[in-house]
């Protein structure tokens, strides 16, 4: 799960936290809503647009559960089922770091047959290359964070003067 922080932010950002903090619960609510309905399309489509060349496991392992969760400030929610995929032996919520960050090397791993024999596998072969930054969510989320915090301080704005219009109260 990745999370916007207020804490080491812009002072603007915080501005906004604290705004929405203050707010009543019909403000709150509408500014959540509003945040939901426009960035759950945009987060999805980058994770998706960032996984073309991924094969199709990256795929079904990081997409599951991806949205935009309602909070102050918004949780950006990716690879967030407990559903297995693939065989049935990986879990998104558990196993998505292998396949966001890679693994280093071809590891050979020796194991010990019941009857003595010791042989080994090369555990790391079908696994995508070390890469610090990640493949998939965190370039994404280097895209898109921007409009989505920019977009998290319009809806709050626009649910503060929708409730003093008396629009949306």
């Amino acid at each position: 799960m990745i999370k916007l922080s207020a804490h080491d932010a812009p002072a603007e950002l915080r501005a906004v936290a604290l705004a929405l903090r203050a707010a009543t619960k019909e403000v709150r609510t509408d500014a959540n809503k509003r945040m939901r309905a426009t960035m759950n399309p945009a987060w999805q489509s980058e994770v998706t647009q960032h996984l073309t060349g991924a094969g199709r496991l990256e795929g079904r392992l990081l997409t599951a559960g991806t949205r935009v969760a309602a909070g102050n400030p918004p949780t950006l929610v990716a690879a967030n089922s407990k559903r297995a995929v693939g065989r049935g032996v990986l879990t998104p919520s558990v196993d998505w770091p292998i396949y966001e960050f890679g693994a280093k090397g071809d590891k050979l791993s020796k194991m010990k047959s019941p009857k003595g024999k010791v042989y080994g596998r090369h555990t790391r072969r079908g696994l995508p290359a070390f890469k610090a930054s990640g493949h998939v969510l965190y370039p994404a989320l280097a895209s898109v964070l921007p409009r989505i915090a920019a977009f998290y301080a319009q809806s709050v704005i626009r649910a503060y003067m929708d409730a003093l219009d008396g629009k949306r109260v």
